[in-house]
């Protein structure tokens, strides 16, 4: 009898590690002829998993024998994944099997076997150790998307997991030609209407009242796991003492319209949820601030509704403090925790309470600028944004006086190279007043010149970097001319009878305006992104160059329609 493998404090019984063994060997061997059939094996396997689910280290036999080349029989790999029921939480190392197991190579699964485990991937995607861990495959699934076996999978996992950060130009970019190659793909097209919520306007989408979501691969499946999780009790001892030590979070529950409503402890992330918008924070601690269920709380709910109550608790304790400074006392051990404890909140919810600002204003002209320094300097990062002036003369007395005059000429140097880099067409020039060319060897410029110039076709260095040619702006620029040939189409139909191809230049507005297409000139054109990106919420290109460079900005007025892209 083989011995027993413990997972975790678990004995696997015998019969289910003989039935693994049995399932290991035979994934290893070259021909079915040296080794018997595996229907008893499987139907083992099958029975304990359904009803007690398996270990980790069961899974990981299992998913060895099918996400790596193996000589079972699709039958066999197919009623294998099916049995892949786990017990508890799924390890980080069993993903990120299953992600090198996709894509084409004789090292990879079957087309067949990776479309049931991104299946399972989507099943079990609730019950992960590491519940970000799917993000950080996010570019490999995302560039996997061309495999139309598995695209209908993998759209429905990156709908799953797609999160602002992840929209980026060049992946919008990839889905618009994925769309246009494969037609009319409903996993695809659900997976653009999640991108368009994030990014709108860059997908020609027909507009729906009821949100495009994807069936669920298996319900019973999916049921089967859920009644095996819930049974297990170790999983859900964390989420739910998590929550009820949190003391902060209260559940009202309103007697009648009249009387005074009472309050009783939110035990369970069930209640938690359900009760959301009856949840009231009462009795904070300095230590509450640091709960990760506030954070949440915060995070869910509208954040002024608990931005008062979390006020409401900090302003008598902060005046507390105050006044002890104030008296001459010694700044205490339980002052520097609840700084810490709010640095914490507000990195979390992104918001400095006012009633901490209001306790800042009062004591930064008292503060020696040595007590604390990196705690506040870090919370005074979080102050809403205001005129320099203003900001320099409330929140700066602490500090050093310096001349307002004063110049900075590395900093002038920063932003020369920038604006020559982006607005100007000069990119490592060195020749400008204050410009370094980005700190580029002059003898290297000659050979990346000589390089770009090879190119098909041949690229200019210089403008390699503009807003038409930008790796992070390229994309939007060319999005903004697009929108602005739509408009003069519609303005004057049959005027666009030439579209640019991109990128944008300075030479190719000239042609494109000879041979009937949209007339501008370079600057009309430069003036007219910015103010587009300003429009997408994208103020900082903008504000740099009218900061940096007068004249750039200079014409906005005879293209004031640019943004909407009227042209003349």
């Amino acid at each position: 009898m083989p011995a027993a493998i413990v997972d975790q404090g678990q004995r696997i019984p015998p019969s289910l590690q003989e039935a693994l063994d049995h399932i290991r060997i035979a994934s290893e061997i070259q021909t079915k002829k040296k080794y018997p059939v595996l229907k008893s094996s499987l139907d083992t396997v099958h029975s304990h998993a359904q009803k007690n689910g398996l270990p980790g280290s069961a899974l990981r036999i299992l998913i060895d024998a099918t996400a790596l080349p193996s000589s079972l029989d699709q039958t066999s790999q197919n009623a294998i994944i099916k049995s892949l029921y786990p017990a508890g939480k799924v390890s980080s190392d069993l993903i990120c099997i299953i992600i090198g197991s996709l894509g084409h190579g004789s090292r990879k699964a079957t087309l067949s076997t990776q479309q049931m485990l991104l299946r399972w991937v989507i099943m079990v995607s609730d019950y992960l150790e590491e519940a970000a861990q799917l993000s950080s495959f996010y570019n490999v699934l995302f560039n996997l998307l061309d495999m139309m076996s598995v695209c209908a999978e993998l759209c429905h996992l990156l709908a799953r997991i797609t999160r602002r950060k992840h929209v980026r130009p060049f992946r919008i970019q990839m889905l618009q030609e994925l769309s246009r190659s494969v037609g009319q793909d409903a996993a695809l097209l659900k997976l653009m209407h999640v991108y368009d919520k994030y990014a709108p306007g860059f997908f020609e989408l027909r507009k729906t009242k009821r949100t495009l979501e994807f069936p669920h691969p298996d319900p019973e499946w999916g049921s089967q796991l859920e009644r095996i999780q819930k049974g297990t009790v170790h999983l859900s001892v964390k989420t739910n003492s998590q929550l009820a030590s949190s003391r902060f979070l209260r559940r009202r529950t309103t007697t009648t319209a009249h009387t005074a409503s009472t309050t009783q402890q939110s035990n369970g992330t069930d209640i938690f949820v359900n009760q959301l918008e009856n949840v009231k924070i009462s009795d904070l601690t300095t230590s509450d601030l640091e709960d990760p269920v506030l954070q949440r709380y915060m995070i869910l709910k509208a954040q002024t509704a608990g931005l008062s109550d979390v006020d409401e608790y900090l302003t008598p304790v902060f005046e507390e403090h105050l006044q002890k400074l104030i008296s001459g006392q010694r700044r205490s051990q339980e002052f520097s925790k609840l700084l810490e404890s709010l640095l914490d909140y507000t990195r979390y919810a992104k918001i400095l309470p006012q009633s901490a600002i209001t306790f800042f204003q009062s004591y930064l002209p008292k503060w020696d600028g040595q007590q604390n320094q990196q705690v506040i300097l870090d919370l005074l990062s979080y102050i809403p944004i205001q005129p320099f002036e203003g900001k320099l003369s409330l929140w700066c007395h602490p500090f050093p006086a310096a001349a307002a005059s004063r110049t900075h000429p590395p900093l002038n140097a920063a932003l020369m190279d920038t604006c020559n880099l982006l607005f100007r067409s000069r990119a490592f020039n060195t020749s400008d007043a204050n410009a370094l060319g980005c700190q580029v060897p002059p003898a290297i410029i000659p050979r990346l010149s000589s390089y770009t110039a090879s190119l098909d076709p041949p690229q200019s260095l210089s403008g390699l970097f503009s807003l038409s040619s930008n790796p992070v702006l390229a994309a939007l620029s060319i999005a903004c001319f697009r929108e602005m040939e739509d408009h003069a189409e519609e303005e004057r139909p049959g005027s666009v009878r030439v579209r640019h191809e991109g990128p944008v230049t300075q030479k190719s507005l000239v042609q494109l305006g000879k041979e009937g297409g949209v007339r501008i000139d370079w600057k009309e054109y430069r003036v007219a992104v910015l103010r587009w990106l300003e429009g997408m919420g994208v103020k900082g290109v903008r504000e740099l160059g009218g900061a940096a460079m007068k004249g750039l900005l200079g014409g906005q007025n005879s293209v004031a329609g640019a943004k909407e892209g009227s042209v003349s």
